[in-house]
């Protein structure tokens, strides 16, 4: 079988389903929530592929809608579908510059709400008017492919802390590695700079 960008082999022994991708950015998102398998274990998987184990046909359609949307997700596929949906619109006024950002925004929103599973990367909240697509490093300071990215993004909800129960000690619900050079660049340029900014 295969999704877009990504293969899956299917195997089911001894009372457990075998699922082998052979994507590495799917496959590290995968193995932060899902049991990955060592590349020698029964069945071994082809050249390429991962190995996850799941034991019935609950988790198992769960675990190949999140394949479904990492692969929808992650880079470079957003940038992909941004560069088909824009090769052809004109950009030589501000109004036409205008359309094209506008396009690369909602794919970027749709990446991460496929991403963050459509809920705030803090607080959970799911309600889709509550929850804003919000770019680590601004999009005025990034090419195509980091406006696209989204490791480049969190989903969040800019609410009342009291209404949401938000406290100091809520934290991400998890950072790739991916995140990390976004979110050290944010550190640098905007936060540290924000706050030399209020010093006397």
């Amino acid at each position: 079988m295969a999704i877009s960008g990504c293969s899956l082999r299917l195997f089911h022994r001894e009372g457990a389903y075998y699922v082998a991708i052979d994507h590495p950015g799917v496959a590290a998102e995968l193995a932060t929530r899902w049991h990955a398998l060592p590349p020698l274990t029964e069945p071994i998987p082809p050249p390429g592929f991962h190995n996850f184990i799941v034991p019935d046909t609950a988790p198992l359609q769960g675990l190949i809608r999140e394949i479904y949307h990492l692969v929808r997700a992650l880079p470079s596929e957003p940038l992909r579908q941004f560069e088909e949906a824009t090769r052809t619109l004109p950009r030589s006024t501000e109004a036409e510059r205008l359309i094209i950002q506008r396009v690369g925004q909602n794919v970027f929103r749709e990446a991460l709400d496929l991403y963050w599973g459509h809920r705030c990367a803090v607080t959970q909240v799911t309600q889709r008017p509550l929850v804003r697509a919000s770019h680590i490093k601004p999009w005025g300071f990034s090419g195509d492919a980091e406006r696209l990215d989204v490791y480049n993004g969190l989903l969040a909800a800019p609410l009342d802390r009291a209404g949401l129960g938000v406290h100091p000690g809520l934290q991400l619900q998890h950072l790739s590695p991916a995140h990390l050079p976004y979110h050290a660049w944010h550190r640098e340029h905007l936060f540290e700079g924000a706050a030399e900014g209020s010093r006397p």
